[in-house]
């Protein structure tokens, strides 16, 4: 059954991705608490703030793209083209971050896991859905009685290492593997309610909306807590060791807005706008993950070339620094997908390949979305 590509969630995922990407570009290139350049760049400046007001955006990105492609029920290609993006994601960022563990422990090993046990375990949702729930209330960075008895590496990947002037590996199993099983069931119960034709998945009646706005009224006392994180070292240090009320407060509005998506009100105003219902097209949003893992290795290679510039005309480029720093925050995203378009041709074109389309039987030549 062919359902129509919801607005909302485009607008979610593209502002997001465009958030995080801020993030990583001014950690990565300065790694310091705050981008030094904020004072002096109007440009700087606001786009510094527009990433800060949404700081939340890499949980809403692990919420949503959980949501999705347990909503989308994918088939065994898709499963495949999800799983190498992942793999490869992983390679990818354990050969930038140095990690002194052969492999980085990071978002793509959280998401992975989260969904090999998940999907491997599906016939159980519901209670993936409620330990997902329960383990993101429990501050598991507190159980320090415990790192006497693990090792190091150990206390790393479950999100108990000491934070103490120090950086910690981002995206600990502990609790944040939940943020995948609690999107997954809520991707299952979504695409279960949808398919029963239920009228109340395309409508927010009024007692749900009063329930909604109690809910954002009480979180609103909690809000604003990822706004002024550090960067550099100790940016994984205040990113994911929120208190568990300030993580809910800041999830209790991304969920309302993913809700408010499937509103059938909300898509047809949003489908009023040519530039909005014409988002689906961009291949940073039909291959998410692909493009990610390709804006992250770009991100590196420009950073690193920037680097090596630098080393060479140091006096030439310290005097363009903030211009060209101007530059890549505004056109990086459009950057990523002009060459995300150019990856997907490529991979087209290989997809397409005699060879390729004998082992795995493809009959068409259309890159899935």
């Amino acid at each position: 059954m062919h359902y129509q590509r919801l607005i909302g969630i485009d607008i979610i995922r593209l502002v997001s991705f465009t958030a995080i990407v801020i993030f990583h570009s001014s950690l990565f290139y300065f790694h310091l608490p705050s981008n030094p350049f904020l004072e002096d760049s109007l440009i700087i400046w606001g786009l510094d703030t527009f990433a800060r007001s949404i700081a939340f955006s890499g949980f809403t990105i692990v919420l949503v793209s959980s949501f999705l492609v347990s909503f989308a029920k994918p088939s065994g290609t898709n499963w495949l083209g999800l799983f190498i993006a992942l793999i490869i994601g992983e390679l990818v960022l354990s050969f930038f971050t140095n990690s002194p563990l052969w492999l980085a422990w990071d978002v793509y090993s959280v998401y992975l896991f989260g969904m090999m046990t998940f999907f491997g375990f599906s016939a159980i949702p519901r209670f993936w859905g409620a330990l997902g729930f329960s383990l993101l209330w429990i501050p598991f960075w507190s159980f320090t009685e415990l790192r006497p008895y693990l090792s190091a590496e150990l206390q790393t990947v479950l999100g108990i290492w000491p934070c103490e002037s120090q950086g910690i590996a981002e995206w600990p199993l502990l609790p944040w593997v939940g943020l995948v099983w609690f999107g997954s069931w809520l991707g299952y119960e979504t695409r279960r309610l949808r398919e029963s034709q239920s009228k109340h998945v395309h409508h927010i009646g009024r007692l749900e909306l009063i329930t909604w706005i109690a809910i954002l009224t009480v979180a609103s006392s909690q809000r604003g807590g990822y706004f002024n994180i550090r960067l550099g070292g100790l940016f994984s240090c205040d990113a994911y060791r929120q208190a568990p009320q300030v993580f809910w407060s800041h999830m209790a509005g991304v969920l309302f807005l993913l809700r408010l998506s499937f509103d059938q009100r909300v898509q047809n105003f949003l489908m009023k706008s040519k530039p909005l219902s014409s988002l689906g097209e961009l291949a940073i949003l039909k291959n998410f993950f692909f493009a990610y893992v390709l804006g992250y290795i770009y991100l590196a290679l420009v950073i690193n070339g920037l680097f090596w510039i630098e080393s060479i005309w140091p006096d030439s480029y310290h005097a363009y620094e903030i211009a060209i720093c101007e530059f890549f925050g505004l056109t990086f995203i459009l950057q990523v997908e002009l060459l995300a378009r150019l990856g997907l041709k490529c991979l087209n074109s290989i997809q397409c390949s005699g060879i390729y389309r004998a082992i795995f039987n493809r009959r068409d030549c259309e890159l899935e979305a």
